[in-house]
């Protein structure tokens, strides 16, 4: 009985710590238990089997959680669970397709110092260089910083 509560305490302890790395990153409770489980795996193999039975509860769950750690992450394995997409979209549209330099438009919201401006029916990304602007003034182009026009 005692020895299949040790290899419960491990195995407890190996799945939990799998979880932790592969699903569940950063300190969690996972790990958390995880190492208390490792910890009480140790702790009944010294109480019922001595120093001996430690130290061979020590190697055996050292070697099956890097066993089953090299398992998990082969090509093939961590493909399953990876993200393999590639996002080749961008936040907002690229505002000097639509307005020139010089041009004049209007805010559409207020401009603190980012806003949204009026481009022929669009409405795009904008800030003042110069200030707070009120909604419905009408600003002149100066730039382009990504895809936000810069205004005065």
């Amino acid at each position: 009985m005692e020895i299949f509560i040790i290899v419960l305490l491990i195995l407890v302890g190996v799945i939990l710590m799998l979880a932790e790395i592969f699903l569940l990153p950063g300190v969690t409770v996972s790990a958390i238990f995880s190492i208390c489980s490792f910890v009480a795996s140790l702790y009944y193999s010294y109480e019922f089997f001595g120093t001996t039975g430690f130290i061979i509860s020590l190697v055996i769950s050292f070697v099956l959680l890097g066993i089953l750690f090299f398992a998990s992450i082969r090509k093939k394995n961590l493909s399953r669970i990876s993200l393999e997409n590639k996002i080749d979209s961008k936040s907002s549209e690229n505002a000097n397709l639509y307005v020139k330099l010089g041009q004049a438009i209007t805010a559409k919201t207020r401009l603190n110092p980012m806003g949204s401006v009026w481009v022929d029916g669009k409405i795009l990304e904008a800030r003042s260089i110069n200030g707070y602007i009120d909604a419905g003034q009408e600003v002149i182009v100066v730039g382009f910083e990504d895809s936000i026009i810069l205004v005065k």
